[in-house]
């Protein structure tokens, strides 16, 4: 006999969080100083052979003379070898107003189009082991697929070149989406707080740049929290970087190592997740690969344009 639950997904999240910040809050987008195209693969428990793998790719186009920042991304997530499957199409729009010659704000809103398909046939149930139905039986999902809109909301300030932070809304109308046979669930909101700098180690000093990124953001969806914080250190052209992720009652997920390379315009970032729950799962793979791409155009133009701070595209 089947017992069924109601259950409310989570979103999928990034363990660099600072070269993917455009994900989380549309108004970052404002903070690129020039025309940006970036991808990220994401790899969660690779010991299971791809059970969760998310790819996306985002398009950011600054009009310095609009005060605006125009973007498009692409994001893919892969659940259970394809039991769940979810496609979304991203305009992104950020505008920048100058407060002061150090310190500018903007808006941003992301407008989605998401796909989103539900099947069982690649789900293995325990009666399939053991031939015995009453143990559990096998739910029959059918193949549901559904659309919807979905859209964002969010606000960032940057000081300086070298302070920033930012609050965001995700799913702000709650759409409803297939949930297999509960029928349609809908999608908690996302709230995200975040903060960080780039603080130059050696500054005024002749000699090679050296730079401390610290960073922090709290994400809560439904009852769920999670806090993520750490640093990252880079001797150009290297970055190396040690994060940790919990919950509000210290309840450790994971330790992050963070390491990328910045030549010119192009960026290559890599992170690991390393399970910290029961250390036994990082002997199995247990932990998560994670790559982003970046590339900056017009890397050598000089602009005018205050608030086009670095840190989030590091």
């Amino acid at each position: 006999m089947a017992v069924f639950m109601q259950q409310h997904a989570q979103d999928q999240h990034y363990s660099g969080f600072l070269p993917t910040l455009v994900y989380t809050n549309p108004s970052s987008a404002a903070a690129a100083g020039s025309m940006q195209f970036g991808a990220t693969y994401r790899n969660q428990w690779p010991g299971l052979k791809n059970v969760y793998s998310t790819y996306s790719t985002v398009f950011i186009l600054p009009v310095e003379n609009l005060r605006s920042s125009f973007g498009l991304s692409l994001v893919h997530d892969n659940q259970a070898q394809g039991a769940i499957l979810r496609s979304a199409v991203n305009g992104i729009y950020a505008y920048s107003v100058e407060v002061s010659d150090n310190f500018n704000i903007s808006a941003g809103l992301g407008l989605a189009y998401v796909f989103r398909s539900v099947s069982g046939r690649n789900l293995i149930f325990e009666s399939d082991l053991t031939g015995n139905p009453i143990i559990s039986e096998p739910i029959d999902y059918g193949n549901l697929k559904s659309g919807y809109g979905d859209f964002s909301l969010g606000l960032s300030a940057f000081y300086d070149d070298v302070f920033f932070s930012g609050i965001s809304v995700n799913h702000f109308t709650s759409p409803d989406e297939h949930e297999g046979t509960s029928g349609l669930t809908p999608l908690a909101r996302r709230y995200s707080f975040y903060a960080g700098g780039m603080i130059d180690m050696v500054k005024g000093r002749n000699s090679r740049d050296i730079f401390l990124l610290p960073g922090i953001i709290f994400q809560q969806q439904k009852n769920l929290q999670e806090i993520y914080y750490g640093a990252n250190f880079m001797i150009e052209p290297f970055i190396f970087g040690l994060w940790a992720r919990q919950d509000l009652k210290f309840h450790f997920d994971a330790i992050v190592l963070n390491t990328g390379f910045t030549w010119q315009q192009y960026n290559i970032y890599y992170s690991y997740d390393v399970n910290v729950q029961n250390m036994k799962f990082f002997s199995e793979g247990m932990g998560a690969h994670e790559v982003t791409f970046l590339i900056n155009f017009q890397y050598n133009v000089k602009r005018k344009k205050r608030g086009a701070i670095k840190c989030p595209k590091i």
